[in-house]
């Protein structure tokens, strides 16, 4: 939940599924640091979209590790959480540290239970890897992964190969990646980026939803200015509650491999890196291709975006 304004997408998305029965969301957590300028705004905003559709006791979480300087500020979180929509955390600074509020939400839960969804940097799910035991779980991290995660839902990369620029989610924090795509003990779906590059929500959203009611439309509204936006990360939510559906098929079984690349003599933050799938038939990750015409799955999520919350009394002050 920062920068890129489809993250919201994803959030509203799943809180649509939630309403028809389908899943239930545990926790949200903002990949972005506190001490960033994203990660202050993220977490209010999330809070305000989970309030908005009727489930502001939706915990909301914050890394607060290292901030890797960026060029781009998604500066709609902060203009819509000041636009008046009820939420209560006032910023990232009132928010846990998402990798402690991820142990006890997983320590709560039955085994296999939970399906995690990560449409943004891996940071949270670093620290959580790396975690020991504590008052929530005698587990370390990657046996609490193992024994509480049924699946990861991942939008993160390029396949069958990012190059050697990589892609933004997996790039931008490359270290905290190549922990985690190296430790992590489930089944991983990844849904790249060329994947939800082709598919367009948001304008009929601002249109048919009114953004002064509404923070998700409010949230386009300011990012876009009225447009359509592409849709990366609300592939990855609809894939962890769906599965392929008639929406997607996989890529084929194998490993994501990532790599740091050296890039001598110019020192370089973020250090270069490049995603690789590397085919098993007998492995355990896949990533996602679409089975239907992009227009038609980008309907199906607008339609998922756009549906009011079944709770009353939600929108704005």
């Amino acid at each position: 939940m920062a920068l890129d304004v489809d993250d919201v997408g994803a959030l509203a998305l799943l809180h649509a599924l939630a309403d028809r029965g389908e899943c239930r969301i545990l926790a949200v957590g903002v990949c972005e640091t506190a001490r960033a300028y994203d990660g202050r705004w993220a977490p209010p905003m999330a809070d305000a979209v989970n309030t908005y559709y009727g489930r502001p006791e939706i915990p909301v979480g914050v890394y607060r590790g290292p901030h890797q300087e960026m060029r781009e500020q998604g500066r709609y979180a902060e203009k819509t959480v000041k636009a008046g929509f009820p939420h209560r955390l006032r910023s990232g600074a009132d928010a846990p540290e998402a990798y402690g509020l991820y142990r006890k939400v997983l320590a709560g839960r039955p085994d296999k239970s939970v399906v995690m969804v990560s449409v943004g940097f891996l940071t949270n799910l670093e620290a959580l890897l790396r975690s020991g035991p504590d008052e929530a779980s005698p587990l370390d991290g990657v046996e609490l992964v193992r024994r509480k995660v049924k699946a990861w839902s991942c939008m993160g990369g390029r396949f069958p190969s990012s190059g050697e620029q990589g892609e933004f989610n997996l790039a931008t924090y490359p270290e905290a990646t190549a922990y985690v795509l190296g430790h992590w003990p489930t089944p991983v779906t990844f849904s790249g980026v060329e994947l939800g590059a082709k598919v367009k929500t948001g304008a009929r959203l601002i249109r048919e939803r009114d953004p002064a009611k509404s923070p998700v439309a409010r949230a386009y509204l300011e990012y876009t200015g009225g447009k359509d936006r592409e849709s990366w990360d609300q592939t990855a939510a609809l894939y962890a509650v769906r599965g392929l559906g008639t929406y997607f098929s996989e890529g084929g079984r194998g490993r994501n491999r990532f790599e740091l690349l050296v890039t001598a003599p110019v020192a370089r933050k973020p250090q270069f890196s490049r995603n690789t799938w590397g085919a098993d038939p007998g492995g355990d990750q896949t990533y996602l291709v679409e089975a239907m015409p992009p227009a038609e799955l980008a309907k199906a999520i607008e339609e998922l975006m756009m549906q009011p919350p079944a709770a009353a009394g939600s929108g704005r002050r």
